[in-house]
């Protein structure tokens, strides 16, 4: 799951949806989910960097948080540019559209 938060806020998104896409994924798929967050704001990893530690070991190897610029290598070695949108720096040659 790759969640470019680059336009996200609390105000324009309906956190229920993401909450429920989050736990069907992982019921669904538990040993294959890796959650990224892209574009990350400052207070996403300060809160990331606070409650991580409070989660067992293998939920935090199954999430990476970058903040803008700084994702594109861990993409690339992880899952493929060529499945990535060039929105995120990929060569997957359609866009997907947001998820609403």
């Amino acid at each position: 799951i790759i969640l470019d938060m680059q336009k996200f806020s609390l105000f324009n998104n309906d956190l229920r949806k993401i909450r429920l896409f989050a736990k069907l994924t992982s019921e669904l798929y538990p040993e294959r989910c890796i959650g990224v967050a892209v574009n990350a704001d400052v207070v996403t990893t300060i809160m990331w960097n606070l409650f991580a530690p409070l989660l067992d070991q293998r939920t935090r190897d199954g999430v990476a948080i970058f903040r803008p610029g700084r994702f594109e290598g861990w993409l690339q070695n992880t899952i493929g540019l060529d499945v990535c949108p060039p929105s995120l720096g990929g060569t997957l040659s359609e866009e997907l559209p947001p998820m609403s």
